[in-house]
This record gives structure tokens, sequence and C-alpha cells, in this order.
């Protein structure tokens, strides 16, 4: 009876852990969330603010177009009056180029936001589909999943020349999710071609590479269509 309480007890206090556990998850989900929606809604107000000021300056482009037009038409009969017409379309023209200059500005501002706000997350916290499909491609290539975040890192900073946080990618755990979601759609997809195929022709060729077994596997479908993946067997 006390070795039945005691392990009732130890269950218990397992349990409460867990639950525990899972509510820090959570509330940690949920902070990250709301960073991250926090982020995207200051960089929508900026460029928000940034486009009414584009379009302020254009506006008062226009207004000093029609302005120079109307003085560029007018004939004065004084020669005083049309040096003072041409002083002023000198000038109207002087505030127009500026006007243009920061216009150029604004829409520059705009592009930087934009190309430095490289979104890895939805909304609510979970990894984006671009991100996942690229952690699928690596891990496909052979980067091991430990190494997935880091080699993202290195290409954004030297191809691209932008940096992203670690805190912004998946860790290896994570990584190795999306890698499990990405066979289990895999499987699923060529279950779902092979049940709707009235026949079908499976090919395999193999070979041996650094104590490694590679077995390519190709399946012909009725359709003509292939499917192919490899699968790599390391030797004790």
């Amino acid at each position: 009876m006390t070795e039945k309480l005691k392990d009732s007890g130890l269950k218990l206090e397992t349990v409460t852990n867990e639950k525990q556990a899972l509510a820090d998850i959570i509330t940690a989900s949920t902070e990250q969330a709301r960073i991250i929606s926090e982020k995207r809604n200051r960089e929508k107000s900026k460029i928000l603010s940034l486009q009414k000021s584009n379009s302020y300056l254009r506006n008062e482009i226009r207004s000093l177009r029609l302005k120079l037009k109307e003085k560029e038409f007018f004939v004065p009969d004084v020669a005083e009056s049309c040096n003072d017409k041409c002083d002023n379309c000198k000038l109207i023209k002087s505030q127009i180029l500026d006007k243009e200059n920061k216009i150029a500005q604004v829409e520059e501002d705009i592009d930087e936001i934009i190309n430095e706000s490289i979104q890895t997350k939805n909304e609510d916290g979970s990894y984006s589909h671009k991100v996942r499909l690229c952690v699928m491609e690596l891990v496909g290539l052979e980067v091991a999943v430990e190494k997935v975040s880091p080699v993202i890192q290195s290409v954004l900073r030297h191809i691209l020349g932008k940096s992203l946080d670690r805190s912004d990618l998946p860790n290896p755990s994570t990584a190795q999710a999306m890698v499990d979601e990405g066979h289990y759609i895999a499987k699923t997809f060529i279950s779902e071609k092979l049940n709707k195929a009235e026949n079908w022709g499976l090919g395999r060729d193999g070979t041996t590479r650094k104590k490694q077994k590679i077995v390519d596997t190709s399946i012909t479908l009725d359709s003509g269509d292939v499917i192919e993946f490899i699968k790599r067997m390391q030797f004790p």
C-alpha cells in the first residue's frame, strides 16, 4: 500500500512538473508572439508615415510645376517685371529639385525598412513556411540540424549583407522537428500517389561512400511521373 502511494505521488509530481513546463512554454511563446506583433506594428507605422510624406511631397511638386508653367508662359510688359518672374522661376525650380531629392530619400528609407525586416516567424510565433522549407532543403543537402541556423546566418551576411539574430532562427531540436514534419509530408504524398495509381514500377540503385550505403530509389507511376528519394545507412 505504501509503495502504491509512493508511486502515485511520484507520478503526480511528474505530471505536475510536465504541466508547469508546458505552461512555461506557452507563456514564452505568447510573449514572443507579442514582441513580434509590436515590432511589425512599429514597422508598418513607420512605412505608413513615410508613404504619407511621399504623397505630400509629390502634391507639392505638382503644385510648383503648375506655378512654374504659368510664369514661363507669362509675357511681361516691363523688363524689370520680366527679371522678377525669371527669379521666381529659378526659385520654383530650386524648390522642385529639393522636393524631388526628399522624395528619393523617403523612398530609400522605405526600401531600407522593407529590406532589413526579414520576417522568419508568423504572428503566432511559429516559423514561416519559407523557413521550414529552407531547413528541410538544407538538411536534404546533408547540413546537420545543429548547423542549419549558422549556415543561414552566414549566407545572409556574406551574400546579402544582412544580419539575423540567432533567436530569429530555429534551434537544433526545432529544426529536427521540421525535418520530421518534412519526412511525414513526403511519405504521405508518396502514399497518396501510389494509392491513386493503377500500377507503378520500383527501381533501386546503391553505392557505398565513406562507410555509408547510399540507396537511390525511384518510383515510376502510370502517369509517367517519377518520384525519387535517397536513403543513407551508416555502417557500424
